[in-house]
Parts: structure tokens; C-alpha cells; sequence
């Protein structure tokens, strides 16, 4: 997807009313470009979202590429651990790249807090 599409899907993960309620508030904040702040719309929103998960992937594709050295290898872990962070913006987003991939979860589970 790209940071310009009106649809961002936002599913809640279990069946509780606040994780529900959370879910359909991200929903909102992330497919309405009028939040009530002029400054932050949603194609903002997405647009960082965006950069960041363009960041994760390039950190893969160094992980994933055949022709990287080792040392490229692991500093790509690294910074895909770095990502991985709740400390960084957008983390949440991110890790769903990595849940649903099992080799590089098991690379960088300890980073996940």
C-alpha cells in the first residue's frame, strides 16, 4: 500500500471492548484526514508510517540479500531489533512484518517488548 490510500485496515487482535474500541480509534485517526488537528491528517499519519516500514524493509532486504556481507547481515538484524522497539514510532506497525515471518522472528524475538 502507499501512504495515499483512503483505507487502512486496523483489526483488533482479541475480542476485549477496550482493544476493540482502540482498534476502531487507530481506524479513524489513520483513514480521516480531518482529525480535528489541521497538522496531523490521516495521509500524514500513513506517510510516516509509510517511511518507516520502507526503513524495515530495506533492513531485510540487506538481511535477505544473497550478496550482503556478514557483517551487513548483522547490522541489518540490529537495526530491524532497533525498530522493534516500543520505543520507536510506529513499532507496532512493524512488527507485524516480522510476527508473520518466522525465520526473522526467531533473529530478533528479543528485541519484541
Amino acid at each position: 500500500m502507499t501512504p495515499y490510500v483512503k483505507t487502512v485496515l486496523i483489526e483488533a487482535t482479541n475480542a476485549d471492548p477496550k482493544t476493540i474500541q482502540t482498534a476502531t480509534l487507530i481506524q479513524k485517526i489513520f483513514t480521516d484526514d480531518n482529525t480535528g488537528n489541521k497538522d496531523i491528517t490521516g495521509t500524514y499519519l500513513r506517510k510516516k508510517v509509510y517511511r518507516r516500514y520502507a526503513q524495515l524493509l530495506s533492513h531485510i532486504n540487506t538481511y535477505i540479500d544473497d550478496d550482503a556481507l556478514d557483517s551487513e547481515k548483522k547490522d541489518a538484524i540490529l537495526r530491524i531489533k532497533n525498530l522493534m522497539s516500543k520505543k520507536q514510532e510506529y513499532s507496532a506497525f512493524l512488527r507485524w512484518a516480522i510476527l508473520d515471518s518466522p525465520e526473522l522472528l526467531e533473529e530478533v524475538i528479543d528485541a519484541i517488548d
